[in-house]
Protein backbone atom coordinates (compact mmCIF):
# COMPACT_ATOMS: atom_id res chain seq x y z
CA UNK A 1 0.00 0.00 0.00
CA UNK A 2 1.50 3.57 -0.89
CA UNK A 3 0.48 4.42 2.68
CA UNK A 4 3.19 2.42 4.20
CA UNK A 5 5.96 3.57 1.90
CA UNK A 6 8.28 6.38 3.00
CA UNK A 7 9.74 8.50 0.30
CA UNK A 8 12.52 10.70 0.87
CA UNK A 9 13.06 13.24 -1.53
CA UNK A 10 16.57 14.88 -1.85
CA UNK A 11 16.34 18.23 -3.72
CA UNK A 12 14.04 20.89 -2.67
CA UNK A 13 14.23 22.81 -6.12
CA UNK A 14 11.41 23.38 -8.64
CA UNK A 15 11.12 19.59 -9.30
CA UNK A 16 11.83 18.54 -5.47
CA UNK A 17 8.89 20.69 -3.85
CA UNK A 18 6.09 19.95 -7.27
CA UNK A 19 7.32 16.06 -6.14
CA UNK A 20 7.31 15.58 -2.41
CA UNK A 21 4.16 18.09 -2.60
CA UNK A 22 1.99 15.74 -5.16
CA UNK A 23 2.92 12.54 -3.31
CA UNK A 24 1.80 13.96 0.08
CA UNK A 25 -1.37 15.26 -1.78
CA UNK A 26 -1.74 11.29 -2.82
CA UNK A 27 -1.42 10.14 0.96
CA UNK A 28 1.80 9.56 1.01
CA UNK A 29 4.43 9.64 3.82
CA UNK A 30 6.69 12.16 2.35
CA UNK A 31 10.43 13.50 3.65
CA UNK A 32 12.01 16.52 1.57
CA UNK A 33 15.66 16.79 1.96
CA UNK A 34 17.74 20.46 0.75
CA UNK A 35 21.13 21.48 2.22
CA UNK A 36 19.74 25.24 2.14
CA UNK A 37 18.88 25.61 5.69
CA UNK A 38 16.49 28.54 4.24
CA UNK A 39 14.49 26.51 1.83
CA UNK A 40 14.09 24.05 4.64
CA UNK A 41 13.03 26.68 7.48
CA UNK A 42 10.00 28.29 5.12
CA UNK A 43 8.13 24.81 4.31
CA UNK A 44 8.51 23.78 7.99
CA UNK A 45 7.35 27.01 8.80
CA UNK A 46 4.49 25.90 6.65
CA UNK A 47 4.30 22.23 7.31
CA UNK A 48 4.59 21.40 3.43
CA UNK A 49 4.02 22.57 0.43
CA UNK A 50 1.17 24.34 -1.32
CA UNK A 51 0.56 23.08 -5.14
CA UNK A 52 -0.69 25.17 -7.57
CA UNK A 53 -1.98 24.90 -11.15
CA UNK A 54 -3.03 21.70 -12.93
CA UNK A 55 -3.07 20.20 -9.92
CA UNK A 56 -4.22 21.88 -6.53
CA UNK A 57 -3.73 21.12 -2.49
CA UNK A 58 -1.50 20.95 0.08
CA UNK A 59 1.33 18.45 0.55
CA UNK A 60 2.49 18.34 4.45
CA UNK A 61 5.03 16.35 4.79
CA UNK A 62 6.26 13.92 7.50
CA UNK A 63 9.91 16.03 7.67
CA UNK A 64 11.91 18.78 6.06
CA UNK A 65 15.62 18.98 6.88
CA UNK A 66 18.86 19.62 5.90
CA UNK A 67 20.47 16.82 7.33
CA UNK A 68 20.50 13.95 5.02
CA UNK A 69 21.19 10.85 7.29
CA UNK A 70 17.77 11.86 9.06
CA UNK A 71 15.76 12.45 5.69
CA UNK A 72 17.21 8.98 4.81
CA UNK A 73 16.63 6.97 7.99
CA UNK A 74 13.77 4.12 7.49
CA UNK A 75 12.90 5.88 4.06
CA UNK A 76 12.18 2.82 1.56
CA UNK A 77 12.57 5.05 -1.69
CA UNK A 78 15.10 7.59 -2.04
CA UNK A 79 14.33 9.82 -5.21
CA UNK A 80 16.94 12.37 -6.13
CA UNK A 81 15.58 15.15 -8.16
CA UNK A 82 18.78 17.35 -8.83
CA UNK A 83 20.57 18.32 -12.15
CA UNK A 84 22.25 15.56 -13.09
CA UNK A 85 25.48 17.63 -12.19
CA UNK A 86 24.72 17.34 -8.48
CA UNK A 87 24.36 13.49 -8.51
CA UNK A 88 27.68 12.89 -7.33
CA UNK A 89 27.49 15.11 -4.41
CA UNK A 90 24.35 13.41 -3.27
CA UNK A 91 25.76 9.85 -3.98
CA UNK A 92 28.59 10.64 -1.82
CA UNK A 93 26.68 12.10 1.34
CA UNK A 94 24.02 9.09 0.83
CA UNK A 95 26.67 6.83 0.75
CA UNK A 96 27.24 6.27 4.90
CA UNK A 97 23.34 6.57 5.00
CA UNK A 98 21.74 4.00 2.37
CA UNK A 99 21.09 0.50 3.78
CA UNK A 100 20.31 -2.82 1.96
CA UNK A 101 16.65 -2.88 0.92
CA UNK A 102 16.23 0.66 0.19
CA UNK A 103 15.56 2.13 -3.61
CA UNK A 104 17.34 4.87 -5.20
CA UNK A 105 15.32 6.47 -7.90
CA UNK A 106 17.13 9.31 -10.01
CA UNK A 107 14.19 11.89 -11.23
CA UNK A 108 15.17 11.94 -13.83
CA UNK A 109 18.32 9.80 -14.39
CA UNK A 110 20.32 11.87 -17.05
CA UNK A 111 21.89 9.44 -19.86
CA UNK A 112 22.78 6.48 -17.54
CA UNK A 113 22.74 8.25 -14.53
CA UNK A 114 22.12 5.28 -12.31
CA UNK A 115 25.70 3.71 -13.74
CA UNK A 116 27.66 7.26 -12.27
CA UNK A 117 25.76 6.70 -8.76
CA UNK A 118 26.21 2.99 -8.29
CA UNK A 119 30.10 3.83 -8.56
CA UNK A 120 29.90 6.88 -6.38
CA UNK A 121 28.36 5.03 -3.94
CA UNK A 122 30.96 2.14 -4.11
CA UNK A 123 33.83 4.10 -4.10
CA UNK A 124 32.12 6.45 -1.10
CA UNK A 125 32.04 2.82 0.98
CA UNK A 126 28.44 2.44 0.41
CA UNK A 127 27.90 -1.66 0.90
CA UNK A 128 24.55 -1.87 1.00
CA UNK A 129 22.39 -3.87 -1.64
CA UNK A 130 21.10 -0.71 -3.06
CA UNK A 131 19.21 -0.97 -6.78
CA UNK A 132 19.04 2.20 -8.74
CA UNK A 133 16.52 3.16 -11.04
CA UNK A 134 16.63 6.55 -13.29
CA UNK A 135 13.53 7.97 -15.79
CA UNK A 136 14.22 9.49 -18.61
CA UNK A 137 13.05 12.90 -17.73
CA UNK A 138 11.34 15.12 -14.96
CA UNK A 139 7.27 13.72 -14.64
CA UNK A 140 6.65 17.34 -14.06
CA UNK A 141 6.87 20.46 -16.11
CA UNK A 142 7.11 23.02 -13.10
CA UNK A 143 8.30 25.39 -11.13
CA UNK A 144 8.57 27.08 -7.80
CA UNK A 145 8.35 30.75 -7.08
CA UNK A 146 9.77 30.51 -3.13
CA UNK A 147 10.09 27.67 -0.39
CA UNK A 148 7.06 26.11 0.47
CA UNK A 149 5.04 26.70 -3.27
CA UNK A 150 5.12 24.62 -6.19
CA UNK A 151 2.96 25.50 -9.67
CA UNK A 152 2.72 22.27 -11.52
CA UNK A 153 2.18 23.18 -15.03
CA UNK A 154 1.17 19.85 -16.48
CA UNK A 155 1.97 16.29 -15.26
CA UNK A 156 3.61 14.39 -18.24
CA UNK A 157 1.34 10.90 -19.40
CA UNK A 158 4.54 8.78 -19.97
CA UNK A 159 8.01 7.80 -18.78
CA UNK A 160 10.48 4.94 -18.61
CA UNK A 161 12.60 3.18 -16.21
CA UNK A 162 15.54 1.72 -16.13
CA UNK A 163 17.09 -0.15 -13.41
CA UNK A 164 20.50 -1.36 -12.23
CA UNK A 165 20.28 -4.37 -12.05
CA UNK A 166 17.99 -5.00 -14.32
CA UNK A 167 16.12 -7.25 -12.70
CA UNK A 168 15.05 -4.92 -10.48
CA UNK A 169 13.47 -3.56 -12.90
CA UNK A 170 10.07 -4.93 -12.79
CA UNK A 171 9.76 -4.53 -9.17
CA UNK A 172 10.73 -1.21 -8.42
CA UNK A 173 8.18 -0.81 -11.32
CA UNK A 174 5.31 -2.11 -9.73
CA UNK A 175 5.96 -0.05 -6.37
CA UNK A 176 6.52 2.99 -9.14
CA UNK A 177 3.34 2.54 -10.51
CA UNK A 178 0.88 3.00 -7.56
CA UNK A 179 1.19 6.67 -7.89
CA UNK A 180 3.40 6.89 -10.92
CA UNK A 181 1.27 4.58 -13.53
CA UNK A 182 2.21 6.33 -16.63
CA UNK A 183 5.66 5.19 -16.11
CA UNK A 184 6.52 1.85 -17.95
CA UNK A 185 9.70 0.04 -18.20
CA UNK A 186 12.62 0.60 -20.96
CA UNK A 187 13.73 -1.35 -23.59
CA UNK A 188 16.70 -3.29 -22.81
CA UNK A 189 19.87 -3.31 -25.10
CA UNK A 190 22.12 -6.27 -25.79
CA UNK A 191 23.15 -8.27 -23.15
CA UNK A 192 19.87 -7.45 -21.07
CA UNK A 193 21.45 -3.96 -19.98
CA UNK A 194 18.18 -2.33 -18.83
CA UNK A 195 19.29 1.05 -20.82
CA UNK A 196 17.02 3.22 -23.64
CA UNK A 197 18.92 5.96 -25.44
CA UNK A 198 16.86 8.25 -26.04
CA UNK A 199 17.09 12.19 -27.86
CA UNK A 200 15.07 15.20 -26.61
CA UNK A 201 14.64 17.66 -29.18
CA UNK A 202 11.75 19.57 -31.28
CA UNK A 203 11.20 16.65 -33.20
CA UNK A 204 10.82 14.48 -30.98
CA UNK A 205 12.39 11.12 -28.72
CA UNK A 206 14.30 9.24 -30.78
CA UNK A 207 15.05 5.29 -29.92
CA UNK A 208 19.45 5.39 -30.77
Amino acid sequence: MKEDIIWAIIGGGHGGQSMAGHLAIMGCRVRLYNRTARTIEEINKLGGINIDGALQGFGRLELATTDIGEALAGAHVVVVVTPATAHAEVATKCASHLVDGQIVFLHPGAMCGAIEFREILRNAGCTANIPVAESNHLLYACRSSKPGYAEILAIKKDGLLATLPANKNHEILELLNEVFPQISGGKKCPGNRPVQWRCHNASGPHDL
